[in-house]
């Protein structure tokens, strides 16, 4: 799979955290990265651009001026079909409650970098079958199947 179709939209406020993941992403995996240190500006950014993202990678534990809780509620109101991947040093029941609130996937930190990019290539081959499938659904439909 050609890793650099894959967009992704990262979110932490932990500048340190942040470029590394970044620096990762792109020059090891060879993703396009475009991250912010919080979640407003994200969200303005994402407003225009949500279609071009394959996963959001979302630091549940973000300043006061917007919450992860809060991003994940809105990434999941105005863009259902975005893939929002959680982590966070927080235990694994709480974990359980970012699944429970609509995050695809929830990661402990420290990440695992190998599983975080396994998850998001597998989201992404997945909606690349399923398009291909609504696309060869809609030419048998609009087949000539009178034989």
């Amino acid at each position: 799979m050609k890793t650099e179709n894959i967009r992704v939209l990262l979110i932490d406020d932990d500048d340190g955290a942040r470029e590394a993941l970044k620096f990762y992403l792109e020059e090891v995996e060879g993703f396009e990265v475009v991250a912010f240190a919080g979640g407003k500006k994200a969200l303005e950014y994402l407003r225009k651009w949500s279609e071009t993202f394959a996963a959001v990678l979302l630091d549940y534990v973000l300043t006061p001026q917007m919450s992860g809780d809060q991003v994940l509620a809105e990434i999941n109101e105005l863009f259902p079909k975005l893939p929002v991947i959680v982590f966070t040093g927080m235990d694994r029941e709480g974990g359980v409650q970012t699944l429970v609130k609509g995050a695809y996937y929830f990661m402990a930190r420290p990440l695992n970098h190998v599983e975080l990019v396994n998850v998001v290539k597998g989201f992404f081959e997945q909606d690349d079958f399923l398009n291909q499938l609504a696309i060869d659904s809609r030419r048998i439909t609009n087949a000539d199947l009178t034989l």
